[in-house]
């Protein structure tokens, strides 16, 4: 015969509970990294809330097994009060875990903003990657005939300096001019204290079938760009490195 299962309201709440965990370490994980927390606290915490959902699981087994056992007011606080901890960890404790954790961040990344707001730059975003985050600036400018170019540049840092400077120059492939570039640049670069090198532009597209050439801690490139067989754009690439 078939055994009819009945759940008591504390297996009930439970599992409300854990469909409920299961749903918030997803959303808060998404919520942490869309800040820039700190990536190594981010997943610190979704192995803990983990962890924490398959204790829940557990438990529900063993009061779907053991309703009477289990079926008190007392257990139903404990449920209660352990789920509320959760949250709270989950908010209270990691933001000001954080804190610590993301204040030479937050100095730097203040400072890049300010950068691309005198640089006059269309959009920025950051992206973060476990230690190293990367300050992305996008914007256009206009060619000598007219027509927009885009220009994208990675700063990418740490909690401590800036390790990279990586603009990409998008050219036609008929208006190619290292006057242009070195004018689109130099703005976002004297932040630095970087002077580019026009020179050193040309030289790059001279030899841009060859790897990149370099001068003092920065490096030139110029690459083609092709679309089904045929050449389309020119891209220049100036990297600044902080070794």
């Amino acid at each position: 015969m078939n055994k009819t299962v009945e759940l008591n309201k504390n297996c009930k709440i439970l599992f409300i509970l854990n469909i409920c965990v299961l749903l918030s370490l997803v959303l808060f994980r998404n919520y942490f990294s869309s800040l820039n927390y700190s990536k190594v606290l981010i997943n610190v915490m979704l192995i803990i809330n983990i962890v924490i959902l398959i204790v829940g699981i557990i438990f529900n087994v063993i009061l779907l097994n053991k309703p009477d056992l289990y079926n008190g007011k007392k257990i139903l606080i404990i449920i209660i009060s352990l789920f509320i901890l959760y949250l709270l960890i989950n908010t209270v404790a990691v933001t000001i875990i954080n804190k610590p954790l993301n204040r030479g961040y937050k100095k730097i990344a203040d400072k890049l903003v300010s950068y691309c707001d005198s640089y006059n730059c269309g959009k920025y975003e950051t992206k973060s990657y476990s230690n190293v985050r990367d300050f992305v600036i996008s914007k256009t400018y206009l060619d000598y005939n007219g027509v927009k170019n885009d220009i994208k540049i990675h700063t990418k840092y740490d909690s401590n300096h800036i390790i990279s400077v990586t603009a990409d120059v998008y050219s036609q492939k008929e208006m190619f001019s290292q006057a242009l570039i070195k004018e689109q640049l130099k703005d976002y670069f004297n932040n630095f204290n970087i002077q580019i090198d026009e020179s050193m532009i040309e030289e790059a597209f001279e030899n841009r079938f060859k790897k990149s050439i370099k001068k003092d801690n920065i490096y030139y490139s110029v690459s083609e760009i092709y679309e089904k067989g045929k050449l389309v754009k020119l891209k220049t690439t100036v990297t600044l490195k902080n070794d």
